[in-house]
């Protein structure tokens, strides 16, 4: 480009060019591992096999062992929110939480067929 003068020496556009790949190659090497932080349904799964675990939804109060778990959510993106909700805990505190609500309910319901019965033997 003759008759215009130069802005920077060819040493400073080679400086320029070196930092500027530099800067590009730490933030790819800082998304890649925002990226691999992510969570996946894979990991989750992975996870909860590992510390023979179910993964639990507390949004759905829903249940699944891991390959359950893997099918149902292997599409979701990395870092769905579903992923940081859910939750890996033993099968068995599950067990128990449903047969403290079966418990609760059968007393209710045998309450409740008391008042009927005692309701009806009295218009008797």
């Amino acid at each position: 480009m003759a008759g215009y003068p130069n802005i920077y020496t060819n040493e400073e556009l080679e400086a320029l060019r070196k930092r500027e790949l530099e800067q590009n190659i730490r933030r790819l090497a800082e998304e890649e591992a925002e990226r691999q932080a992510l969570l996946t349904a894979e990991r989750v799964c992975e996870n909860a096999r590992e510390s023979n675990c179910w993964v639990y939804d507390p949004d759905t109060k829903t249940w699944y062992s891991p390959e359950e778990f893997l099918v149902a959510y292997s599409r979701y993106f990395a870092g769905h929110p579903l992923f940081s909700r859910v939750q890996l805990r033993n099968p068995v505190d599950g067990l128990n939480a449903g047969y403290k609500q079966l418990e609760r309910l059968h007393t209710r319901l045998l309450a409740f067929t008391q008042r009927v019965m005692a309701y009806y033997a009295k218009k008797a």
